[in-house]
């Protein structure tokens, strides 16, 4: 707690950028989490999955000492709200990789031979989005120290155009392979059907997340 308070003194996107680097842990869990399922190894399943929701746990605790210790009144060009809709942003993306891992716990998941590569290619660029969003929690930082200089500005724009670029591929793909399972829905049970495809979507939702996020930062460069 001392130490947040310390960097609450210097800036209070400090305390933000460390709690996305701990979101950010979350989503890079999932690839190791989803290969133990493409292997259907389901005791290595349930033990990633149980670090992903110990590190969403975790992410909750950094997020609620961030809001407990935020002043009232900040003297900078941005607001209190500002920076709060930033935070509910990134603990979205920690919260919804919590409920995939919930989710493939619940469950017992086969992914099907003919999904295997275009699930991995999604899952992959989705992670890519996210990471894009804490380049982009970053570039806030040196905003923040630079006193919103227009170099430092142009980066982060430069930053959040590339996120929602990234962004726009994961629909594109999201939905090529809900497409794909559809065609082969009648080689499945009914019930597989609607979990893998909740399982796509909630992957699809990190992106939706993160680009939230980049939003959110946009508004507050544009004020």
């Amino acid at each position: 707690m001392r130490g947040i308070s310390g960097i609450f003194r210097q800036s209070p996107f400090g305390p933000i950028q460390i709690h996305m680097e701990e979101v950010l842990e979350c989503v890079h869990l999932l690839r190791p989490l989803f290969e133990a399922v493409s292997e259907k190894d389901y005791t290595k399943i349930n033990e990633i999955a149980n670090k992903v929701i110990d590190k969403e746990n975790d992410c909750d605790k950094k997020k609620n000492s961030i809001r407990n210790n935020l002043p009232k009144e900040i003297f900078l060009p941005v607001s209190r709200r500002d920076l709060l809709q930033i935070i509910n942003a990134q603990d979205s993306i920690a919260d919804t990789a919590e409920d995939i891992a919930n989710l493939l716990i619940l469950r017992k998941t086969e992914i099907p031979e003919v999904l295997k590569k275009d699930l991995f290619e999604f899952l992959d660029i989705v992670i890519e989005t996210c990471d894009k969003a804490k380049y982009a929690t970053d570039e806030l930082v040196e905003l923040f120290k630079s006193s919103f200089s227009g170099h430092e500005v142009d980066k982060l724009k430069t930053i959040l155009k590339d996120l929602e670029s990234t962004e726009v591929k994961t629909e594109d793909l999201g939905r090529d392979l809900a497409k794909k399972l559809f065609n082969i829905e009648e080689e499945l049970n009914p019930i597989s059907v609607i979990f893998l495809f909740k399982i796509i979507e909630e992957i699809g939702r990190l992106a939706d997340f993160a680009k939230k996020m980049g939003n959110r930062a946009r508004m507050l460069i544009a004020k």
